[in-house]
């Protein structure tokens, strides 16, 4: 593959985008404004492209902005027909869904909006999972609609974060980090439960 840098419309910095993906035939970022660590959370839309393309240079229109997002902890996931994003804040983590990447709505989710719980969305087959950690350690959510949300049994260690999953076969597979930093990645069949 060859890569060539371009210009993008978000913007200046601080304007830093962390996700993008296509949905419903344009470009959605998301990303975070202001200073490392203090910014605001924000979802941009691309303009409408000419059928069949994606322009990323094109002008961009911030269509979702949530206040007091900590720097990186925002996720995109495509599910069905609606595209979910994920924002922490210091109440928790809140999920927003929209059907057209310009109207959003936030999904009531008490299970994720408490403090101390953050992570990243993932789509696997027909169901989303929310995984990263909340204040008892690595953690992970399971929902076939975006809007409720169960809780899975967690890797068996005392501290540390599921940052990603994925699914090969018939074997779920999170990569996480313990509280050292220590990289580990556990199996599981079911994502419900799983061993080093």
């Amino acid at each position: 593959f060859t890569w060539e840098q371009g210009p993008v419309g978000i913007g200046p910095a601080p304007q830093r985008v962390h996700r993008a993906l296509s949905f419903d035939g344009r470009l959605i970022a998301v990303g975070a404004t202001g200073t490392f660590g203090a910014g605001d959370g924000a979802v941009w839309v691309a303009s409408a492209a000419p059928p069949g393309a994606l322009d990323p240079t094109g002008d961009w229109q911030r269509t979702r902005q949530s206040t007091a997002v900590r720097f990186g902890e925002v996720s995109l996931a495509v599910l069905g027909d609606r595209l979910f994003a994920s924002m922490y804040t210091p109440a928790g983590t809140s999920i927003w869904y929209t059907d057209d990447g310009q109207a959003w709505l936030e999904a009531p989710t008490p299970e994720l909006t408490r403090s101390g719980v953050w992570g990243s969305l993932w789509t696997i087959d027909d169901t989303l999972y929310f995984s990263g950690r909340e204040l008892a350690g690595a953690a992970i959510w399971r929902s076939a609609d975006g809007l409720a949300w169960t809780q899975l049994n967690r890797p068996e260690v005392v501290d540390g974060s599921i940052d990603g999953i994925a699914r090969a076969g018939s074997t779920f597979f999170g990569v996480g980090r313990l509280v050292d930093n220590t990289t580990v990645i556990w199996a599981s069949s079911d994502a419900n439960t799983w061993v080093a």
